[in-house]
């Protein structure tokens, strides 16, 4: 009887020791997308301006009449759609999915509980925007060093970066401007926080990399490589580009 408790306490040890990781990389992924998600919202409340691509949604949202979560739901699932097309799949991971699901999710349920009110005053829009790009900065590191994948837009950018021969910057920062400006033609909030936030976001996001580490990114990196890691959203080895 002993030896059966003993057998059964060691196979459930097994099982921890063997799960729990799993689950707490993907509880960290989790709690990422819900800080970046408040820190979204946050960016987006204040009175200066959205960040580029909720610039883009916002404008959407205003025409089809939708929420800012569906609209950027939508906006996800077709750019993860746009990628695969583009032959990127290998860009496209279960974090990708998610990310372009649960954000739009947490963005409406903040919304629909009041969480994050419209600011009352010049210094609150201020601690908006300034708060917002920390959390948003923070929220995202904490997803990505999970290993799970980055987000459908990150893979949109590497894609195209493959096909054109840009580099991934270059991409970005094109993307970004297109999307900000096809917003703002939407009716989209388009100002000085657009800028404060591109400019920002980075930045703080490698002040936090610093701070806790890269987690699970490293350990897809070979053990004695010479290679400095490079930005998080380059993490997915991308293939060679054809001429």
């Amino acid at each position: 009887m002993c030896a059966s408790f003993a057998s059964r306490a060691s196979h459930r040890s097994w099982i921890a020791a063997r799960w729990w990781p799993g689950w707490r990389r993907f509880l960290s992924f989790l709690a990422g997308l819900a800080i970046l998600s408040a820190g979204i919202l946050l960016v987006v409340r204040n009175p200066w301006g959205a960040a580029a691509w909720d610039v883009f949604h916002l404008g959407l949202a205003h025409q089809l009449g939708l929420s800012l979560g569906t609209v950027s739901i939508l906006v996800s699932l077709t750019v993860v759609g746009a990628t695969w097309a583009l032959g990127g799949g290998w860009t496209i991971r279960i974090g990708t999915l998610l990310n372009a699901i649960l954000v739009g999710v947490f963005i409406d349920l903040y919304t629909y509980l009041g969480l994050i009110p419209p600011p009352s005053g010049l210094l609150w829009g201020l601690g908006y925007l300034a708060g917002g790009v920390v959390v948003l900065a923070l929220g995202t590191v904490l997803y990505l060093r999970t290993g799970l994948g980055a987000g459908a837009r990150d893979g949109l950018m590497l894609v195209l970066s493959q096909r054109t021969g840009f580099s991934s910057g270059q991409v970005r920062v094109a993307i970004e401007v297109t999307v900000a400006v096809l917003g703002w033609v939407l009716g989209g909030p388009l100002g000085a926080g657009t800028v404060v936030a591109a400019l920002a976001t980075g930045p703080f996001t490698d002040l936090f990399f610093r701070l806790l580490g890269r987690g699970a990114l490293d350990e897809r990196r070979p053990a004695r490589s010479s290679t400095p890691p490079g930005p998080p959203w380059q993490e997915v080895s991308m293939p060679e580009r054809k001429q």
